[in-house]
């Protein structure tokens, strides 16, 4: 991992971005996943937060510990120790059932029109390749995919919904997810599964994590 192809930068007062990369790609992310694991394992008392996206790492730190400069300093050193380490996960396969179309998926048919394919197309596209999740947002257990094949990207709502089911498979644009709680959304809904996705009362909450394969199937 070299400083010579990261940047450190602002974010707001109180908060400064490591950024890796301006792609979205599996090696990128590894280094976003490395350098936050080592990061917070240091437990540096200045440290409040650490959010982790496809190709950056956010930090939010409390500014009468450490100046931003200071803290820039500090984060280009621990890049350099870091070197070439690479993030290990477990590289876990996780299988989701999904009920397209119907009550289940009432976008699909908008979806497939837009495209140009029939559902059934769609469905065998949707399922046809693996997924990486390259972060975990938007809400608890949220999974961001990678991989989704061109042919089904399509625009989101033009209005979201105000709840959107747990459980819900959507697309919008160049991704695919799952909605794993009750929340308002604005993607486009092609399906349900009925796995539980997050749940706050077990030990690890999300049954999905960065670094997991995702792979659907029509249930």
């Amino acid at each position: 991992m070299s400083i010579s192809n990261t940047k450190i930068s602002h974010l707001g007062d109180s908060s400064i971005v490591v950024k890796f990369s301006d792609k979205i790609n599996p090696e990128d992310n590894d280094k976003v996943y490395s350098f936050y694991k080592f990061i917070t394992e240091k437990n540096y008392s200045f440290v409040k937060d650490i959010i982790p996206t496809y190709n950056s790492v956010s930090i939010e730190y409390l500014q009468d510990e450490k100046t931003f400069f200071e803290i820039k300093e500090l984060l280009m050193s621990l890049i350099e120790k870091l070197g070439d380490k690479k993030f290990e996960y477990e590289k876990k396969i996780i299988n989701i059932p999904v009920k397209y179309g119907g009550k289940y998926g009432p976008d699909i048919n908008f979806v497939a029109d837009h495209c140009k394919i029939s559902r059934k197309k769609l469905v065998e596209l949707h399922t046809g390749v693996d997924y990486r999740v390259y972060m975990i947002g938007f809400s608890p257990g949220f999974p961001y995919l990678g991989g989704m094949n061109s042919q089904i990207e399509c625009p989101r709502l033009k209005k979201p919904r105000i709840n959107v089911p747990a459980g819900s498979v959507g697309i919008a644009e160049k991704q695919t997810g799952i909605y794993p709680i009750d929340s308002p959304g604005g993607w486009q809904i092609i399906g349900k599964t009925f796995l539980t996705l997050f749940d706050i009362s077990n030990e690890i909450p999300s049954l999905i994590a960065p670094g997991n394969i995702i792979r659907f199937r029509e249930d």
